[in-house]
């Protein structure tokens, strides 16, 4: 029990269209991220091992060990003199293996480049394993793409993470909404005509990957609220993530946000 932990995604982001002036643009900031470890058992030493999963290459490898009933950090910041062999400038997801029951946490850092400051920061939990049935079906909730004359610009996208040896055949399913309103009860939708809609696609096995809701499913409205459904057809585990911008300034992030998704899927008995 919980010696196995899953993290969908690590990012850096990449080249970004200005909505302004629909030139590609690539931020400025740094990002670093910590992976905070605990070992539970407090008479024997653990043996973690690491797999990193990338988009575009076979995974790659890096171990590990924590004393008994210690807390360890692994940082995976690019300017690390102590960082695994692996690549780290890009974007990645994580599996720990461990001879001992822990319990892992990362922490993802965005700093402006050359400031020692964190512009802003965000600590979530790994995902407990094995993987099963339950990790089918996925949901989350909050699923929002803003693009209007305001400030303030959003970017959201989903990660899967396919730790399988085969590939994953996954739909996507979202589900329209809207504001509840507290004189009538009823939900105010910004297209009371809209209806749900499927978008298939394929996770190569042992890869991740990232979609883009802002630019690769045309048929998610900017400024419409959707849950999102996630089936698939192997075991996966699913991130999304909000980036908030400042319209036309893409230096820097001025928040982020990891959209928790739920596994909903059958429990084994």
């Amino acid at each position: 029990m919980y010696t196995q932990w899953y993290f969908t995604e690590c990012y850096r982001e990449g080249e970004i269209e200005d909505w302004v002036t629909g030139e590609r643009v690539t931020p400025f900031n740094t990002f670093r991220w910590y992976v905070l470890i605990l070992n539970l058992d407090e008479e024997k030493e653990a043996d973690l091992d690491f797999t990193f999963y990338y988009e575009d290459q076979c995974p790659a490898k890096a171990s590990y060990k924590l004393a008994a009933g210690r807390q360890g950090v692994v940082y995976l910041g690019p300017d690390s003199a102590n960082k695994p062999d692996v690549p780290l400038d890009k974007r990645f997801g994580m599996g720990i293996q461990s001879s001992a029951p822990i319990i892992v946490q990362c922490t993802q850092g965005d700093y402006i480049h050359g400031s020692p400051v964190t512009n802003n920061m965000v600590t979530n939990m790994f995902l407990p394993g094995p993987l099963g049935d339950r990790h089918k079906v996925w949901h989350y909730i909050d699923s929002i793409v803003l693009r209007n004359p305001s400030p303030l610009e959003e970017r959201e996208w989903i990660t899967l993470l396919n730790p399988n040896q085969e590939r994953a055949q996954v739909t996507l399913t979202f589900l329209p909404g809207g504001m509840m309103q507290h004189s009538t009860a009823e939900v105010r939708m910004a297209d009371p005509t809209e209806k749900p809609f499927e978008v298939k696609l394929e996770v190569e096995a042992e890869r991740i990957r990232q979609v883009r809701l802002h630019e690769d499913i045309t048929q998610v409205q900017p400024n419409h609220h959707y849950a999102v459904r996630i089936e698939t057809d192997v075991p996966i585990t699913a991130q999304a993530t909000r980036r908030i911008f400042e319209r036309g300034n893409y230096a820097f992030s001025r928040s982020m946000a990891v959209l928790d998704c739920i596994p909903t899927g059958k429990l084994e008995t």
